[in-house]
């Protein structure tokens, strides 16, 4: 037994039925045809309220990500702790300005053992040139001690 294509089955209902079908069918095309073009209420904007003297005031409260509009890289030669900020949020600055100050403890301290450093390589190398001296000074008596047996 073959099954029949739906729109081979259609054409075998009855004629009435098929009339009744394509009315309803333009019924349902029209409905919704005149619920597209129906012209929409305008919504009014605007509140109105009687007339009262009081202080003007404006608020704005809102949810979001908030963006800049301009952001700028701001860099440093070094890198430390920073004890103090010289601007504020939104602070008009310009090229050269200092924006804040690292604090200068953790580089004094390297300047210190730097120093520190430099001294003991500097006591170390009058201790070699001492041996030194003293080693041209041994070599010498030796030199002659090594003659006089000769």
């Amino acid at each position: 037994m073959a099954v029949k294509p739906i729109a081979q089955r259609l054409l075998n209902l009855p004629r009435p039925v098929l009339i009744g079908l394509a009315v309803v069918a333009s019924l349902l095309l029209l409905m919704g045809g005149c619920q597209l073009l129906k012209p929409k209420p305008k919504v009014d904007p605007f509140r109105f309220a009687a007339v009262e003297r009081g202080d003007v005031t404006k608020t704005v409260s809102a949810s979001g990500n908030v963006q800049a509009l301009v952001t700028v890289q701001v860099g440093s030669q070094l890198s430390g702790l920073v004890s103090q900020v010289l601007v504020d949020f939104n602070s008009p600055v310009s090229k050269g300005d200092v924006l804040a100050v690292i604090d200068a403890k953790t580089y004094a301290s390297r300047v210190n053992q730097g120093t520190a450093d430099l001294g003991a390589v500097t006591a170390a190398l009058a201790q070699q040139r001492a041996a030194l001296e003293q080693a041209k000074a041994q070599n010498e008596v030796d030199q002659a001690a090594y003659r006089r047996t000769k």
